[in-house]
């Protein structure tokens, strides 16, 4: 289910995001509406309430999760990119062994 999420909020439409993001409100927020201010009706038995509410907070963990090492990973990356660079700066076109420095 995560992947499928993950889909389709980076590759999919407006619509989609707004689709997932009310579904996870409605989830959430379980409330019985009884109709009368014209809100739908939730009739879910309490199991099956807690069964959703553990997905979803998963879902988002899951997806925090891949967010933080997708991060990391860019992090990394640009570091050791950065390093490298900085090498080369400090070394110009003039390298000495340091081992051979007072």
């Amino acid at each position: 289910m995560p992947v499928l999420v993950l889909e389709r909020l980076c590759f999919g439409t407006a619509d989609d995001e707004a689709a997932i993001v009310q579904e996870l409100k409605d989830v959430f927020e379980l409330a019985n509406y009884t109709g009368l201010d014209s809100l739908p009706v939730i009739q879910m038995p309490y199991s099956e309430r807690q069964k959703a509410v553990t997905m979803a907070f998963n879902l988002v963990d899951t997806l925090k999760w891949w967010s933080n090492k997708e991060t990391e990973g860019l992090f990394k990356r640009n570091s050791k990119r950065g390093k490298a660079m900085r090498n080369q700066l400090s070394c110009g076109s003039i390298c000495w062994d340091g081992s051979k420095s007072v």
